[in-house]
Order: structure tokens, then C-alpha cells, then sequence
């Protein structure tokens, strides 16, 4: 179920799809209408989540280039707002998978409160099991559905809460939650095949 839209939502929206359509049209003032009522939003969002300076700044100037890079044919589906977050949030997922260490490979195949106990490695495991676990677990993301991987990938690797994400992607919590069961439930069951195999 979506949430009710306040009358200052509703107007906020309604601002940003007249901006962005000037914006199409190649309007630079209008461009800059919208990193001044969103940048320093944006970089909150992106520092929080990759704590350094430099790398969320450089966020969110990427994305504000290719918002207007790509502006004539971009579809941000009525909802400007949500677009930057999403966007935001694709490219800190980007640097913190380069950052990922071995333990953030292994935190990854966790799984929901009904299954209390973690994936864990045998300490004495050679290297290239640990290689293969990862691989595992990345081939795993692969075949889930684009909006469950997204969803996964953003609670797991970014660190985001539900209510968080239900905002950015404008989707109810009920749905983040059966979402985020279906990614670990598959991770799960690869990993168990996995050691089972061992």
C-alpha cells in the first residue's frame, strides 16, 4: 500500500517535474534550481553511508552530471526525488562492493531473524574456498529478480534500514520485508549446498 502524499509532497512534485522539464530543454538555471534544493541532501545520504568527504561529494556530482548528460531522455517517472536517492544510493553500493573485505562477504550471506545462525567459515578454510564462497554468493545475487537484488543490496551492503529504502524506492515496508526474506532465503540455501558439498 503507498503512503499518503501530504499536500507539501504533492507540491514538492509538482515543483520538481516543472523544473526537470526545463531542465530538458536545456534550461541551466533551472538545473541549478535543483542541485541547490537537493545537493547537500544527497551528500548527507551518500557520507552517512561511505563516510568520507571526497567519495560522497564525488557522488553526487556524478550524479548531477548524468542527470544532465542524459536529460532528454531520462525517465524519472514523475518522482525527480526518489531518482536522485535511487541513483545516490547505485553509486555508494558501487564503492562500498570495491571496499568489500573478506568479513563483508561473509556478513552478506546472513539471513533473517527466523534463521538466527550466520554463514561462518571454518577457520582453517584455504583461501580459494573463500574465493569460491564469494563467487557463490555474487552468482546467487545475480539471478535474483533486479528489485529483490536492489532491495538486498541496499540493506545489506549499504546498511540502509526498511523504512529507508521504502522511501527511496516508494515501495511499502511489507514488500521490502517478503523481499528481503526471498534474497536471504536463496543465499541461504546456495551456502548450505555449498559447504554441504565440501
Amino acid at each position: 500500500m503507498r503512503r499518503s502524499v501530504s499536500p507539501f509532497d504533492v507540491s514538492e512534485r509538482e515543483r520538481d517535474i516543472q523544473t526537470f522539464a526545463r531542465v530538458r530543454e536545456g534550461d541551466e538555471k533551472a538545473f541549478n534550481t535543483l542541485v541547490i534544493a537537493y545537493a547537500e541532501h544527497l551528500y548527507r545520504f551518500a557520507y552517512l553511508r561511505i563516510r568520507e568527504q571526497s567519495s560522497a561529494e564525488d557522488v553526487v556530482q556524478d550524479v548531477f552530471t548524468s542527470l544532465w548528460e542524459k536529460r532528454d531522455y531520462l525517465d524519472v517517472q514523475d518522482n525527480l526525488k526518489s531518482y536522485l536517492y535511487r541513483a545516490v544510493a547505485n553509486r555508494v553500493l558501487e564503492i562500498l562492493r570495491r571496499r568489500r573485505s573478506q568479513e563483508r562477504v561473509e556478513q552478506v550471506v546472513y539471513t533473517e531473524a527466523s534463521i538466527h545462525t550466520p554463514v561462518v567459515l571454518n577457520s582453517g578454510a584455504a583461501e580459494l574456498d573463500r574465493e569460491e564462497l564469494a563467487r557463490i554468493v555474487d552468482r546467487t545475487l545475480a539471478t535474483l529478480p533486479p528489485r529483490t537484488r536492489e532491495i538486498f543490496l541496499l540493506s545489506r551492503e549499504q546498511g540502509l534500514s526498511y523504512a529507508e529504502i521504502a522511501s527511496i524506492l516508494n515501495i511499502g515496508l511489507p514488500t521490502i520485508r517478503n523481499q528481503m526474506s526471498r534474497a536471504t532465503q536463496a543465499l541461504f540455501v546456495a551456502v548450505q549446498k555449498w559447504r554441504d558439498r565440501g
